[in-house]
């Protein structure tokens, strides 16, 4: 590419800028032909008026444009630009797949125990089992003897006395006696049973 600037004057320079190096090269063209004098204006009365100047002469016409000029040493490489913004951010990569599971590490020693937790609450009582079967009654042992108690066998109570028994837990007569009866109004006697009322109005039941 080449950059001519021009003037309209015939002494202007011309600035070339050579396509095959950043480089300015300052060609100045042939100077135009001088333009032909005025003619000389009358001479005036000795110390009259200086006379009017001369028209001038018109521009000669524009040198033909000299050859172009050797290419100038090439200029120190010039400052590095500021560095441009940082780029948005690129769009996130779909995800890979999921790697191998690894080995299994070794197993790390025993914790120790914890502390013994609280003791749950009692649970419901279970249903009461069945009844077991009775067992078969034992055979009846055999009737003991009766040792003898001392009581004298005779007839006890009367309309004077009054029978005084004892008699043991295995219905076993101990004690027998009479015992005297003072006041006695009425006396009754039904079978193994004795009612004796006093004077004073008390009774007296015996079985």
């Amino acid at each position: 590419m080449t950059v001519v600037i021009a003037s309209n004057k015939p002494s202007a320079a011309q600035v070339v800028i050579s396509p095959k190096s950043a480089q300015v090269v300052v060609n100045a063209g042939i100077k135009g032909e001088i333009g032909a004098q005025g003619a000389q204006g009358f001479q005036g009365p000795p110390d009259g008026a200086q006379g009017f100047q001369g028209v001038q002469g018109a521009a000669g016409a524009a040198g033909v444009q000299g050859a172009q000029g050797t290419a100038g040493v090439q200029g120190a490489q010039g400052i590095a630009g500021v560095q441009g913004a940082a780029g948005a951010a690129g769009v996130q990569g779909i995800q890979g797949a999921v790697g191998a599971t690894g080995a299994q590490g070794v197993i790390g020693a025993q914790g120790a125990t914890g502390i013994q937790g609280i003791q749950g609450a009692v649970g419901a009582t279970g249903a009461t089992g069945a009844q077991g079967v009775i067992g078969a009654q034992g055979a009846q042992g055999a009737t003991g003897s009766l040792s003898p108690t001392g009581v004298i066998a005779s007839t006890y109570g009367g309309t004077a006395n009054v029978a005084v028994f004892t008699v043991l837990a295995n219905g076993v007569i101990s004690f027998a006696a009479n015992a005297a009866i003072s006041g006695v109004s009425n006396f009754t006697a039904t079978g193994n049973s004795f009612n004796i009322t006093t004077s004073a109005g008390n009774s007296f039941f015996a079985n």
